[in-house]
């Protein structure tokens, strides 16, 4: 039976009610009952005689709130949207070509700058131009990525940044002539 975008709120809705809360703090209560049980005979099985009273009410506190927590815990905000790409030629166009350079240029002397400020910049041109001209997701698809991609922006994309000098312009040229060949 298929469910409508209305269907979902509502079914999300019920889920987080107030009623259904009273039951999920219940159950939480239950299975915080049932963990104070298993410690007490465990605690009598051993030689140790925990208080009753103590594990018991110790193991319900303990489930009451983590499921109070879990209810509360805030939804992720969805990520803001990308902003539109500016006109070839119009100020902001050439602004932003210029922030680029200065940025290139700055990270060819300090390899923190290259890894803070323009490897992120070639990740994500080169994810989005395999996504948007070949249909293929990084992350759902690396076999074929890296296929497509090449051994260089494969390695570009998969390891983690490293401490040290950035690349030279003719490395970060190459990187450039294969993300536009994509």
């Amino acid at each position: 039976m298929p469910v409508g975008r209305r269907g979902l709120v509502m079914a999300e809705r019920s889920r987080r009610s107030p009623d259904r809360l009273e039951l999920r703090l219940a159950l939480a209560a239950l299975l915080g009952l049932a963990a104070g049980v298993a410690v007490l005979l465990v605690g009598r099985a051993v030689g140790a005689g925990p208080d009753a009273r103590l594990s018991l009410g110790v193991s319900v506190a303990i489930a009451v709130l983590a499921q109070l927590v879990r209810e509360t815990a805030a939804e992720p905000q969805p990520p803001a949207p990308l902003p539109e790409p500016a006109a070839p030629g119009s100020a902001e166009y050439l602004a932003r070509l210029r922030q680029l350079q200065r940025r290139l240029e700055a990270a060819s002397r300090d390899g923190s700058k290259y890894d803070r400020n323009v490897r992120p910049l070639l990740v994500r041109l080169a994810t989005d131009r395999v996504r948007l001209k070949h249909g293929i997701d990084v992350t759902r698809q690396p076999g074929r990525a890296r296929e497509l991609m090449g051994e260089q922006l494969w390695l570009l994309i998969s390891t983690p940044a490293a401490a040290g000098p950035g690349p030279s312009r003719a490395q970060l040229s190459a990187l450039l002539d294969s993300i536009e060949a994509l």
